[in-house]
């Protein structure tokens, strides 16, 4: 009885810190919200395990230190519970440590300035009209990216519509994905890289080039091009993505 009632207390402890601990650091890796997936994850996986894990530190601590009477009890849920924390401790700060972080150059976060030039003779098109920004693994980087449809602008006589992404991890697989208002998407790769430099603030040629393709996927890149540079977080002015566009 003595050593159950220690590994159920240590158990509940355990329980408590890997909700806590799992709040923490699923939202430092960006675990995604979408149909619940955060919270089952820490209700139906985090949670039991910290109650699994505490109920056996506790059960070998009862064992362990077998003194007599209530100071025996108390000793013995003292050490367990103790070596329960420190154990919290060290996964979940580790976890945290490992969490992404976002990409800086010169020691500020940045954001992702983007312009996407139209196909040839398209006009501006409605709302419907979107384009995606991704990383590879991290939920919260699968997000639209802000256009500006009132600040566009003309190049080579093609529409240039202006946007920004918020950079989340530093991660060197990134996507923009367009999704044209007729249904149809059409991926870049973007060879941008996890650990920027001042260069990356400058802005890229239009890409792809004539002839070229800026995607692995079968569909190509739909007659868009992008073209894009980092720029120092807060972003400011939307209206400075626009910078050069007539080039």
């Amino acid at each position: 009885m003595r050593t159950l009632a220690i590994a159920f207390l240590t158990g509940i402890l355990g329980a408590v810190l890997a909700v806590v601990g799992g709040e923490i650091t699923t939202r430092a890796h960006h675990v995604s919200d979408f149909e619940g997936g955060r919270g089952m994850l820490l209700a139906f996986v985090i949670l039991p395990a910290g109650f699994i894990v505490g109920a056996i530190i506790g059960g070998v601590a009862a064992k362990k230190w077998p003194g007599p009477g209530f100071g025996g009890f108390a000793q013995a849920q003292l050490i367990g519970w103790g070596i329960t924390a420190a154990l919290a401790l060290m996964v979940f700060g580790f976890a945290w440590w490992r969490a992404p972080r976002p990409p800086q150059v010169g020691g500020e976060d940045v954001d992702l300035a983007i312009e996407v030039r139209m196909p040839e003779g398209r006009t501006l098109p409605d709302t419907t009209f979107t384009v995606l920004f991704t990383s590879q693994g991290y939920g919260d980087d699968r997000r639209n990216a802000d256009l500006y449809l009132d600040r566009t602008s003309t190049s080579d006589g093609r529409v240039v519509i202006p946007g920004l992404a918020i950079l989340y991890n530093q991660s060197s697989r990134r996507y923009l994905v367009v999704n044209d208002t007729d249904g149809k998407h059409y991926w870049f790769d973007l060879p941008l890289r996890g650990r920027p430099s001042a260069k990356d603030l400058e802005w890229t040629d239009w890409w792809p080039a004539p002839g070229q393709s800026a995607t692995r996927d079968i569909n190509g890149n739909g007659g868009f091009q992008i073209r894009y540079r980092l720029q120092k977080t807060p972003a400011g002015d939307p209206g400075g993505t626009t910078e050069g566009a007539q080039q």
